[in-house]
């Protein structure tokens, strides 16, 4: 195993043929490489929290399918065609020459929204080497913790920042989360 350094950049360019062109740095104004096609990111601290909702036949039948929201979906093989309903979340697909279907599926889910956040990595791996959580959990818990919450956390497993709950600047930190909500702070 030869596991090089330059090979664990976090973000860069690329041309066309995705070769790397150089990593983006961030003093000054940043410029983009005048090759470059794709800029390219891989954050390993970064945890992704996505909403579907889910489609369903009986919404997809009651929608009147208004033009402005019929879209062309991507990635059919050549000679299939695909259209979404953005209102409902209905799709078709038809072969090229052949009319679209009368009827409209309804299976699936669309997005509604996706968010990221971030965490220490210290708190992480202090939560996950005490032997209470997983990794993946320790992660979720340092992740979705508000300040007051990884603050305790912190104070917890015996890192160098971090406070203990219940005192002074607990008390003070006007944040809340799933761990301590309903938790009086006063």
């Amino acid at each position: 195993m030869d596991i090089r350094k330059g090979n664990l950049r976090t973000l860069w360019y690329e041309d066309t043929d995705g070769n790397i062109i150089c990593s983006p740095y961030f003093e000054g104004e940043p410029t983009i490489p005048e090759k470059a096609v794709y800029q390219v990111s891989r954050f390993p601290t970064e945890l992704t929290e996505t909403c579907l909702k889910i489609t369903k036949q009986e919404e997809v039948d009651n929608c009147d399918h208004p033009r402005k929201d019929i879209r062309e979906t991507d990635g059919w093989s050549e000679g299939i065609y695909g259209i979404k309903c953005n209102k409902c979340g209905g799709t078709q697909i038809r072969i090229e020459g052949q009319p679209w279907p009368e009827e409209w599926d309804g299976t699936g889910s669309r997005e509604v929204y996706s968010g990221t956040s971030s965490w220490p990595e210290d708190l992480a791996l202090a939560i996950a080497n005490s032997g209470d959580y997983s990794l993946s959990t320790s992660i979720t818990i340092a992740a979705t913790s508000c300040e007051r919450c990884m603050n305790v956390l912190a104070h917890k497993y015996e890192l160098e920042w971090g406070y203990e709950e219940g005192s002074e600047d607990w008390k003070k930190t006007n944040t809340s989360c799933q761990f301590c909500e309903g938790i009086i702070a006063g």
